[in-house]
């Protein structure tokens, strides 16, 4: 059984998270000066087409509760609401819209700064330190940074916030919250459907806090959203399972031979900063395991590491093969 931490105890070099954090802003403040890209202009002339027809709420709720698209199956509410607010508060200006996925970049990155600390006991400023590098992990790898820069892709940013808040929910006391979050993380993209798998490996790893029964209670709810959820989508779309049309399902082999042309098209322009990151992140992982067993957190460490792993399995499900894109 693992003990939960005091909540009374307060965690020692808040300053490494704040500094973690002054990095990550700074890193892509840069994308203020930025510009619409592909998809976006799609979603910026629709947006400009419902306002100029003077429909723009009946547009929007068209598209939030029917969702598809020529080119695949998005149910995406919660992420067209984003989207609306959006486009009434600073109109077609990219910097407006940038500003939003950049506070929620820093958002999520505070967020697994903050759950590092709540996962580990006693708190130091070892515990600290680990932290900020657990944040800067994230806040630099050029996978998240897409979803950052490139608008159509705010779902990504919107997705993670939702799944950072249920996991601290759920080592928290208000685990009951989980599934309410889940839900509204579904209606972001696709992907939060993994979350209930995630936290049912994490049930494996029992904490003394009294909450046990509750996260029980929660991953069944979670596990029955996410059938409804898939029933909607097989009524909307003739398919439970599939976000992007394909003519025929990959194989393993398949997959496996996508990663070098993938790892090119994401790493090419700037290959030695992309092999630094991919030691950097190893090493991290290599070294987590090291401190895992020592400390006793062998299983939590397996758990969350299996749940990062279901992840990309489903990714690998969906897309088929990783695309050079």
């Amino acid at each position: 059984m693992i003990r939960a931490a005091s909540s009374h105890t307060a965690p020692a070099g808040y300053g490494y998270l704040f500094a973690a954090l002054l990095v990550a802003a700074l890193l892509h403040s840069a994308g203020f000066d930025g510009y619409w890209i592909g998809d976006d202009f799609g979603n910026i002339h629709q947006f400009q087409t419902w306002s100029d027809q003077n429909n723009l709420w009946s547009g929007l709720l068209q598209k939030m509760t029917e969702g598809n698209t020529p080119a695949g199956a998005f149910l995406r509410p919660s992420t067209q609401l984003v989207r609306g607010i959006s486009w009434i508060l600073v109109g077609p200006e990219y910097a407006g819209w940038f500003a939003v996925s950049w506070l929620l970049h820093l958002a999520n990155t505070w967020l697994i700064m903050t759950l590092v600390l709540k996962l580990a006991s006693p708190s130091d400023s070892r515990t600290s330190a680990a932290a900020a590098l657990a944040g800067l992990l994230f806040a630099v790898s050029p996978l998240v940074s897409e979803g950052v820069y490139w608008i159509a892709a705010g779902g990504d940013a919107g997705v993670t916030l939702l799944t950072l808040v249920a996991l601290h929910a759920w080592f928290g006391r208000y685990t009951l919250a989980v599934p309410l979050l889940f839900l509204a993380a579904l209606g972001f993209k696709e992907s939060a459907g993994v979350l209930p798998l995630q936290l049912a490996l994490l049930l494996f790893v029992p904490r003394d806090d009294g909450y046990e029964r509750h996260r029980y209670w929660a991953v069944g709810l979670c596990f029955l959203l996410l059938a409804v959820w898939f029933a909607l989508r097989s009524q909307l779309f003739g398919d439970a399972w599939s976000i992007y049309r394909q003519s025929e399902p990959a194989g393993l082999l398949q997959v496996l031979r996508s990663l070098p042309e993938w790892w090119q098209g994401l790493a090419g322009s700037m290959p030695l900063l992309a092999s630094l990151y991919a030691l950097f992140l190893s090493t991290g992982v290599a070294f987590g395991l090291v401190c895992a067993v020592k400390n006793g957190r062998l299983r939590l460490f397996g758990a969350l590491l299996l749940a990062s792993a279901g992840m990309l399995t489903a990714t690998f499900l969906n897309l088929g093969e990783w695309l050079a894109s």
